[in-house]
């Protein structure tokens, strides 16, 4: 009835409007989802928002932000996976290497703090076994 009353006469340009509706209400809900877990969402919720933004045809430029926090995430991720299995090893130039990764991806202080004080511990036992060998 609303279509009829504003002009759509034909039942294909009542259905095409109500397709475009539905595409454009699509597009403000993936809109609104990206949104969300910019302010604050875990990595599936990145995969999923990322994904029904494609589905609901927004610009790449669109897409990007959250892309880019999703990146830097699984990056964070990735570094702190290492650097924990470096600590894990107790391998000291892992553990070096891992860190410096660390830092930069943006891994909580705590566990930066925690590896650089094993890197400390395991620095000293190097020493003191070289000291050992010399004598």
């Amino acid at each position: 009835q609303r279509g009829e009353t504003a002009g759509l006469q034909k039942d294909a340009d009542f259905e095409e409007a109500k397709n475009v509706l539905a595409e454009e209400e699509q597009k403000l809900r993936a809109k609104q989802s990206l949104q969300d877990v910019l302010a604050g969402g875990g990595v599936d919720d990145m995969r999923k928002a990322l994904a029904d933004g494609r589905d609901a045809g927004l610009a790449a430029h669109e897409l990007q932000p959250v892309k880019q926090a999703l990146d830097k995430e699984e990056r964070r991720i990735r570094a702190l996976a290492e650097l924990e299995d470096a600590m894990a090893n107790r391998d000291a130039e892992r553990v070096r290497r891992s860190l410096r990764e660390a830092e930069r991806t943006g891994v909580d202080a705590e566990r930066l703090e925690a590896a650089r004080a094993l890197l400390q511990e395991l620095e000293r036992q190097a020493a003191a076994a070289t000291m050992l060998r010399e004598v």
